[in-house]
């Protein structure tokens, strides 16, 4: 699947973009491809992560196009009744939503990839099964 998603970026989007009048391109989700192909092997994962989103820079800047790509979460999982670690990583991380402190799957290696990051959350709700989204920028 990742080498497909690379040939995507890296081939067809680049002839689209040359071609065409495109404002805005949105990958939904990345973690589907990262999560799937690599399993355990974080080093490698890490790698293509980089790569793409070095293809993904490039292409933006040299079409003035923005490209949004989603992630998707994970909910925290502590280790033993709150210790330290498990502190500094909802620190750094840990959002709320629907009332649980849930964390982006693809962890550091994507979060240093990314120029903006923005988290839309949905709280529960007694009214409607739906809830109310929320949109918060986490950095810029």
């Amino acid at each position: 699947m990742e080498e497909e998603f690379v040939h995507v970026i890296s081939k067809d989007l680049p002839r689209l973009l040359r071609t065409t009048k495109v404002k805005l391109v949105v990958i939904d989700s990345i973690a589907a491809v990262y999560r799937t192909d690599f399993g355990n092997q974080i080093a490698k994962r890490s790698e293509g992560l980089f790569q793409a989103a070095s293809i993904l820079k490039t292409l933006s800047e040299k079409h003035c196009c923005p490209i949004v790509v989603t992630n998707q979460v994970s909910d925290l999982i502590t280790t033993g009744g709150g210790q330290q670690s498990d502190f500094e990583t909802r620190k750094m991380y840990g959002r709320m939503s629907r009332g649980r402190t849930v964390i982006p799957a693809l962890g550091l290696s994507w979060s240093a990839c990314v120029t903006t990051r923005i988290m839309l959350t949905r709280t529960s709700s007694l009214s409607t099964s739906a809830g109310l989204r929320n949109l918060h920028p986490v950095f810029s």
